[in-house]
């Protein structure tokens, strides 16, 4: 097999940055002496660096995940620096960004913004990186901002409270991206998942949030007022599918007296309830073929 290895020329830091600066929107906390800095030292001190992934966990030794974590170090750097707002706090924090920090730290700096943000975009972030990294499968845009409007144990949904795609991405301060191919949200990187899991206090007990949450949104008004003889429309509740497959096994991982409580409320009214059709159709493949129904003895149809 022959590898191609892929290494980010200074031009093409180069580029980004310049691309990167032209955004900037706070023009005063910038100027000429700051901006030759910023193209002059980080291409230098990125492409010198010896970007460790395999520090984030037993990540193979390739050339090209080094590669590519060195141009998402650049991102990283270039997101803190011009998040400060004046030039000197912008100065500092490039000495600071350059003088060896490896992507580790560049991750750790990144959630210690979102964090700094404060209030609710502060919690959007942290949510939105606890969801990507603990769900059981990828998450559609769609999914995660409806599941981040959905308040534990409240039995209505708001959808004034759904905030938008573009509102999530600007909270998680670069760490999480959209696949515009299958509209699935995603982490930045695959040594962000790396790092994720090494530090598990970042989001306390999350499978436990995580039960509660579908399980709120299971047993909510709107949910429970879809007939279960309909057909699986899921576009006016796009978390119906993953909170009804996957409730029980973020609830096997950490189940809470709240998890309790709400799934004993849920199974009260199981039979009619929409997320039993969505699970029985999950799991028919397993034990049932179609062209085969009526071979099967009725007792396990009647399961």
């Amino acid at each position: 097999m022959t590898s191609l290895s892929i290494s980010p020329k200074r031009g093409d830091i180069v580029r980004y940055l310049h691309s990167k600066l032209e955004e900037d929107t706070t023009l005063d906390a910038m100027d000429s002496s700051l901006e030759a800095e910023i193209l002059r030292k980080i291409p230098e001190d990125i492409s010198e660096m010896y970007v460790e992934t395999t520090s984030l966990g037993k990540l193979p030794r390739a050339s090209t995940n080094r590669h590519i974590s060195r141009f998402l170090l650049v991102a990283l750097n270039i997101d803190a620096i011009l998040q400060e707002t004046t030039i000197h706090r912008r100065r500092q924090k490039l000495n600071t960004m350059t003088d060896g920090l490896g992507l580790g730290d560049a991750y750790g700096a990144t959630l210690g913004r979102i964090k700094g943000q404060g209030g609710e975009k502060a919690r959007l972030g942290m949510a939105a990186l606890m969801w990507i990294s603990h769900a059981e499968r990828p998450l559609k845009a769609r999914e995660l901002c409806h599941t981040l409007a959905i308040e534990i144990g409240s039995p209505d949904l708001n959808t004034d409270n759904v905030p938008s795609i573009s509102t999530l991405l600007a909270c998680c301060q670069g760490l999480v991206v959209v696949d515009k191919e299958v509209s699935t949200v995603r982490l930045v990187h695959f040594t962000l998942q790396e790092y994720l899991q090494a530090h598990p206090e970042l989001f306390g007990a999350a499978h436990s949030v995580m039960a509660e949450t579908c399980l709120s949104y299971l047993n909510s008004h709107q949910v429970k007022a879809i007939s279960a003889s309909l057909s699986l429309e899921l576009q006016n509740t796009p978390f119906l599918e993953y909170s009804s497959l996957y409730w029980g096994v973020h609830a096997k991982r950490d189940l809470s007296d709240c998890s309790k409580q709400l799934a004993l409320r849920l199974f009260g009214d199981h039979n009619n309830h929409m997320s039993t059709k969505i699970l029985l159709k999950a799991q028919k493949p397993y034990f049932l073929l179609k062209n085969h129904e009526d071979s099967i003895p009725e007792r396990l149809l009647e399961r």
